[in-house]
């Protein structure tokens, strides 16, 4: 694998670092080789985003990560309005220079900065905009087509932004990779499409008219091509977000999920990025998807940012709810695949429900 390091000045650990935080825990199609970000300088980049030890060094500047000679080059934000933070641009100039390829997930294009642009034309390095959406005429509207297909579709949706959806369905999948489960996985995001899905696009550039078919093509495609016991979803949130809704829904009728993890955060009780803005109780969540999506929300994925005691709120999110709670970082991913694989069997699917051990699960 190609070597590659990851700019995260400020971020890494942090909601809006959520793309470095991705590829530290998640990357497969790059060795992620060092982080910059002066602030967290010294330590091991896992052990900042999850107290996991991933031998992945983060460095002060970007001079000290060129050591570990890299070929790659990750922008690691993911700021409210996609925009590139100033203190970023010295770090991707010199980047460019270097003749790295540069992957920039956010919604401003390097390929079309004033700056950065002629820097690509007169090197050997690479700017890949993972926002870029299809061209117009390789989109189009959903018919419901999605309605035919026989493979069951999971989808991990979320309370909020920034909330724990790709790190919940990134571990689904790693603990169904390791147990053999033949499935398929659809990224809607711009950190999910640079972490080797099957199909992927980032859903929030297609033209509103074209998401919700967007979503449906890449979900068919996926059947047809690798005729999956199931399907792996990351999806977008929330529903009841008045930033973000929009979005939400399209993906959620684009796939048309057999069945949905809803993503909490029983620490936050505002939206990332918009402390003005409350969040709502699980269960109106859980009743506008399920109404909605015309669809059964089965397990919650607790994110334990700021919980000192995680079991006990997992504990607290299923006596609210009813349904199994699991943090999938600090608990088991295999737990949260047993129970999605149980639920499916419950629906009548055929997959291959065993418990690769017995599951110890959350209840009231």
């Amino acid at each position: 694998m190609a070597r590659a390091i990851v700019l995260a000045e400020g971020y890494l650990g942090e909601d809006a670092g959520k793309t470095a935080n991705g590829l530290v825990l998640h990357a497969v199609t790059h060795e992620i080789v060092a982080v910059i970000d002066s602030k967290k300088a010294g330590k091991d980049a896992g052990q900042v985003v999850a107290g996991k030890t991933r031998n992945i060094p983060v460095v002060a500047t970007f001079e000290e990560a060129l050591k570990f000679k890299p070929e790659v080059f990750y922008i690691g934000v993911a700021t409210a309005g996609g925009f590139l933070p100033d203190s970023f641009r010295d770090a991707v100039r010199k980047a460019l220079k270097a003749g790295l390829t540069v992957y920039n997930g956010l919604h401003i294009f390097l390929s079309e900065d004033a700056e950065f642009a002629p820097l690509v034309a007169a090197g050997k390095a690479k700017v890949i905009d993972v926002r870029k959406p299809p061209a117009l005429k390789d989109l189009r509207v959903a018919d419901g087509r999605i309605k035919d297909l026989k493979v069951p579709r999971v989808m991990v949706m979320g309370m909020d932004c920034d909330i724990g959806k790709r790190m919940t369905v990134l571990e689904i999948v790693r603990a169904a990779r390791a147990r053999g489960v033949n499935f398929g996985f659809v990224a809607t995001g711009q950190t999910g499409c640079m972490l080797a899905p099957d199909a992927g696009t980032v859903i929030d550039r297609v033209p509103a008219d074209f998401a919700s078919g967007q979503v449906e093509k890449l979900v068919c495609d996926v059947a047809a091509a690798k005729k999956p016991d199931v399907i792996f979803i990351y999806g977008q949130a929330s529903i009841q977000h008045p930033s973000y809704s929009g979005v939400s829904l399209a993906c959620l009728h684009g796939a048309a999920p057999t069945a949905v993890v809803l993503q909490v955060a029983p620490g936050r009780k505002e939206r990332a990025i918009f402390p003005h803005m409350p969040i709502g109780p699980i269960a109106d969540e859980i009743d506008l998807i399920e109404r909605l999506g015309q669809t059964s929300v089965i397990a919650c994925s607790v994110n334990g940012r700021g919980i000192k005691d995680i079991p006990r709120a997992c504990k607290q999110v299923t006596k609210e709810t009813g349904l199994p709670a699991i943090d999938p970082l600090s608990g088991s991913a295999d737990e949260l695949l047993d129970v999605i694989l149980a639920a499916l069997v419950k629906q009548g699917f055929k997959v291959p429900a065993k418990p690769a051990k017995k599951a110890q699960l959350v209840s009231a």
